[in-house]
């Protein structure tokens, strides 16, 4: 048999040595063909593609185009210059002509997304696609999700369309790919469902999906959401060592997965797991990102959770605070990173974060594994060793100063929002008042009207009602106010008092005139003023006759 392959062999190489010179010949002329043709589709896209030409005659030229290149679009799409044409086709073509491109490339698509330029047309193709092509484009895909994931264009392409193009079985579908071949389109469809069907083969599985893991992380592709998804089934059934296993394989990578909501769940867990110098690795790592990312939908929970479980303080305030040294009224006044400062300053995190998110902040117990001389030893630790209170004070010294300017600055802004407004009542309950006066003094401005704007304040359905609560939740505050009001030129107080009365500001006075310790000439300032106006607004009647019974006027 050996000598029957020898002789087949040597045949072999003497046909494809004499046949050599006419094959070259062959390609030869399939290339000089396919360059003719290139050059003349080159020539009418170049002559046409200007913003001058209108999109009639651009019609006209596309319709030469795909005439010309029909039957070899899908292997010249993978050439520069014909891509470039293609995508000019598809941004100016008529739906007839972008039908027929799509009808040609499609059943192609696999080839064409491996290549560095065919990419671009498939994924100026992707949004025009209906349901049924997008149907056709999944059958292309499917049984080979794992390898798509793992190349470097294709994974852009499919990252185009995934979830949103497909339905919840479909996603789940593509999903299962990373558990083995054999569990593909299963029943189970979560990987916890598929572990409980077969709790023998969960070894088999776990290594399965970790291998695909390890590779799609070492080709950097961590960014795609298909990816999100099967690290968030993968970290929801792990044991602590398996855990510890991931945080080493993507410690590197750990900022791409930022970007989604999956993503960011995994991203939380996996801090929660890492160790002391994995966190200082993570911090550094999102440290240039830190005004971005505060700002991000998901973004924002990942500073969150580093600054409630990273033990060293200075390092978060060289790395994370520090970027907010200049902190903007925009920041303020924006839903996420709001609440990055909330979480440093309030003592009440429950009222920020919902309790799925509460849960993930919390510093829980893990077990660590290490290898020693005696072998592999296992203890129980916290997440974090530092108490919270204590990582809060350090942390809140840096960025109180910060807010207080920025409060103070845009108090008449901060006052009828009400994010801006929560900022304020934070550092009222947390501040002591010498440190924050400025914000008292820009406060005590507004109501004694210093500006002809500040009465519309006072009459803002929400504007009122920030100052009333200030007052009762800072005693301090509602004392200087009060001095401040009395310390006023008797005829100018009586101008102030009219007006708050007359305006939804006579539900101040009522916070005021409500503090135990009020002083009987203020009480008696009111009462006066009262006597003298006739009230027919009716909106303040209510407040009016509440602050009649409180300074004791009938």
């Amino acid at each position: 048999m050996s000598n029957e392959r020898k002789r087949t062999k040597e045949n072999n190489e003497l046909v494809e040595t004499e046949n050599k010179p006419i094959l070259k010949k062959k390609r030869k002329n399939i290339d000089d063909e396919s360059d003719e043709l290139e050059k003349e589709v080159l020539t009418i896209w170049s002559e046409n593609r200007s913003k001058k030409v209108n999109l009639k005659k651009k019609q006209e030229a596309i319709d030469e185009i795909l005439e010309k290149l029909k039957g070899n679009l899908p292997k010249l799409v993978r050439k520069r210059p014909i891509s470039r044409v293609i995508q000019f086709c598809l941004k100016n073509g008529t739906r007839e002509q972008k039908n027929a491109i799509k009808d040609e490339i499609i059943f192609k698509a696999l080839k064409i997304g491996k290549d560095r330029y065919g990419k671009f047309v498939l994924m100026q193709m992707l949004p025009k696609l209906d349901k049924d092509e997008i149907q056709k484009l999944l059958k292309r895909f499917q049984g080979k999700i794992t390898k798509v994931c793992c190349h470097r264009y294709l994974s852009e392409v499919f990252n185009e369309i995934f979830p949103n193009k497909f339905s919840e079985q479909q996603v789940k579908n593509i999903i299962s790919e990373f558990y083995g071949k054999e569990y593909t389109n299963n029943k189970n469809n979560s990987l916890s469902e598929l572990l409980e069907a077969f709790p023998k083969r969960r070894i088999e599985i776990m290594s399965f999906v970790k291998h695909h893991i390890k590779k799609i992380v070492s080709k950097e592709l961590v960014q795609q959401e298909v990816f999100h998804h099967v690290l968030r089934e993968y970290v929801d059934i792990c044991t602590d060592r398996e855990m510890q296993t991931l945080c080493v394989i993507t410690e590197e990578s750990f900022i791409n997965l930022i970007h989604t909501k999956k993503g960011a769940y995994v991203a939380t867990k996996l801090i929660t797991y890492f160790t002391p110098k994995q966190r200082k690795m993570a911090v550094k790592s999102i440290s240039e990102y830190v005004p971005k990312l505060s700002k991000d939908k998901y973004g924002y929970f990942i500073l969150c959770k580093l600054l409630s479980c990273v033990d060293d303080t200075v390092l978060l305030t060289n790395n994370i605070l520090k970027k907010f040294e200049n902190i903007t009224k925009e920041s303020c006044l924006d839903f996420y990173a709001s609440k990055v400062f909330l979480l440093i300053i309030s003592k009440e995190t429950h009222r920020q974060f919902s309790k799925e998110n509460l849960a993930q902040l919390q510093n829980i117990e893990i077990v660590r594994t290490k290898k020693t001389e005696d072998g592999i030893v296992t203890e129980t630790v916290r997440c974090s060793k530092k108490d919270d209170e204590t990582r809060k004070e350090e942390l809140a010294a840096f960025l109180t100063k910060r807010l207080i300017k920025v409060s103070q600055e845009n108090a008449s802004e901060f006052i009828l929002s009400q994010i801006g407004s929560q900022i304020i009542f934070e550092l009222f309950k947390t501040v002591q008042s010498e440190s924050i006066r400025p914000v008292y003094d820009k406060m005590v401005e507004i109501v004694l009207l210093k500006n002809v704007e500040y009465i519309e304040i006072l009459n803002h359905s929400y504007g009122h009602r920030v100052i009333k609560q200030l007052i009762r939740l800072a005693p301090d505050f509602g004392v200087y106010l009060e001095k401040r009001l009395l310390e006023t030129e008797k005829g100018e107080l009586k101008k102030i008092l009219t007006q708050l009365i007359n305006s939804r500001g006579v539900f101040i006075l009522l916070a005021l005139v409500e503090r135990k310790k009020c002083k009987k000439n203020l009480k008696q300032l009111i009462a006066n003023t009262l006597k003298r106006l006739n009230f027919q607004n009716i909106n303040q009647m209510k407040g009016v006759s509440i602050l009649k019974r409180k300074v004791q006027l009938k």
